[in-house]
């Protein structure tokens, strides 16, 4: 399949395929981005701009798509850089889906919890919300746009019980853990189902955009239905409660879906991953320390360690840094996302050399 904005797609290809098996032919992953027209910031995380409202740059199907593909022929995607449409509505927008009401912010957007008391609140997946009509109109014209020319992710879903803690209060549901875990284990347990539901949809829009496979909001590509784990309510609890109440959550999802990576955010996380890396169909980590944590190249005890367990790498550094990280890691089942808006393609190309070089001999 050719895309217009990704045209060694073919190439690409063979090294995601590989990267799911720990089997890299040529070197690690890498997304390496460079200027080659005007340069423009990735819609993905920018914020709305003076002349637009709120609403319009969350909403507006036509602006947020126009503001991708001003950026998609300004940028050159080199290695497995992948020119991608991120369906973004705010991590946790499933908490949206079951009644929670949202406020909009320029980077982010928040969600007012809805479960005050476990015997009288319940929810229910709403197909009329605005959220997930939103969300199917943006995912569906995307990929009717997308085809031949660009990427299309399924939008973020978050962790199911990242969303029980939107729909709960995130300190209320710390104490429900322990008065009220039969509540708490019915409503994962439920949500996972409407989870499924929801990424399921999702897929069958993009499966064929996104030649078979499909994305998340990493810009993974993978053969087949995958999609970023993440409990990030977990770095407050304990690893016992973890494996209580999180980890069967996990290990369904792991089971079920063809490929798997898990969201691995924040030094918090840290003590929950031999838990993890136990869980035999999970395919890969991504390592994000989060802010004010050391940069990833600074964890090489940490990212040895996945790799020892066969479970392949996700994780961002900048272009020296990713050079160091090769001192110490294995090419195979690496992915790096390089940071650095590189000033030319010469430039980009210049880099993924010097890496090739740092990974030959390794294989």
């Amino acid at each position: 399949m050719e895309y217009l904005y990704k045209p060694d797609w073919e190439r690409a290809k063979k090294m995601f395929e590989a990267y799911w098996h720990q089997a890299n032919e040529e070197r690690c992953l890498l997304s390496v981005k460079a200027v080659k027209g005007v340069k423009h910031e990735n819609p993905s995380w920018g914020k709305n701009r003076d002349d637009e409202t709120l609403e319009d740059h969350w909403f507006n199907t036509e602006k947020i798509l126009k503001r991708y593909v001003n950026y998609f022929e300004n940028t050159y995607f080199a290695a497995e850089a992948l020119p991608m449409v991120n369906v973004n509505l705010g991590p946790g927008v499933t908490a949206a889906y079951l009644g929670c009401k949202y406020n909009l912010e320029s980077y982010t957007v928040w969600f007012e919890h809805i479960i005050q008391d476990w015997e009288k609140d319940s929810f229910e997946f709403d197909e009329n919300s605005f959220m997930w009509k939103k969300t199917m109109e943006i995912t569906q014209t995307a990929s009717e746009m997308g085809k031949g020319k660009f990427f299309v992710n399924q939008t973020d879903l978050s962790g199911v019980i990242d969303i029980i803690a939107h729909l709960r209060g995130t300190q209320e549901l710390l104490y429900d853990l322990t008065d009220y875990p039969d509540e708490v284990k019915a409503a994962r347990d439920k949500i996972l189902e409407i989870w499924f539901k929801c990424l399921n949809r999702l897929y069958d829009i993009t499966r064929n955009t996104n030649d078979g496979g499909s994305l998340s909001w990493l810009a993974v590509w993978s053969p087949g239905l995958c999609h970023a784990l993440q409990c990030d309510f977990a770095a407050m609890i304990s690893p016992a409660m973890f494996q209580e109440f999180a980890l069967p959550e996990i290990e369904k999802q792991c089971r079920e879906l063809p490929y798997s990576i898990f969201h691995l955010d924040g030094p918090g996380m840290v003590c929950h991953l031999d838990s993890l890396l136990e869980i035999k169909e999970l395919n890969a980590i991504q390592w994000q320390p989060g802010a004010g944590a050391p940069n990833p190249v600074q964890w090489p005890d940490l990212l040895k360690k996945i790799q020892n367990k066969g479970k392949s790498i996700h994780t961002w550094a900048s272009c020296r840094e990713a050079l160091d990280m090769l001192d110490y890691l294995s090419p195979e089942g690496l992915y790096i996302d390089v940071y650095d808006m590189l000033n030319s393609p010469q430039e980009a190309d210049d880099f993924i050399k010097e890496a090739e070089k740092k990974c030959k001999g390794k294989f």
